[in-house]
């Protein structure tokens, strides 16, 4: 799309709300969990997908999930000087926000 000077924006960048009928389906259906929200962040970062564990264990006022992966994917999870933890942990924080609890983050190696 070339800029004119003019604020229009090309018809075909706007969807149409028919395309949107079918939202009603997704009204029933509950939104995933913390957990299960972290294994697919998880699933998604490391080699080996279907190696990813996450078991949720109540600790006082805090939901600690203890995340397992392959010894090989620990370096991928943790990422450079904890940065991707640290964005896991975060994300959790949100999550926890938005739910009203603590979460906390354990990560492991089998």
């Amino acid at each position: 799309m070339s800029h004119d000077g003019n604020d229009s924006v090309d018809g075909d960048a706007f969807v149409d709300e028919d395309d949107f009928e079918d939202d009603d389906d997704f009204e029933d259906e509950e939104p995933p969990s913390a957990g299960e929200q972290l294994a697919r962040v998880i699933s998604l970062l490391v080699d080996t997908p279907s190696e990813v564990q996450v078991d949720l264990r109540r600790e006082r006022a805090v939901d600690l999930f203890r995340v397992r992966v392959d010894s090989e994917d620990l370096g991928q999870l943790i990422g450079r000087q904890g940065r991707t933890a640290r964005a896991l942990r975060t994300l959790l924080d949100v999550r926890g926000s938005r739910d009203d609890r603590r979460y906390g983050l354990e990560i492991r190696e089998y």
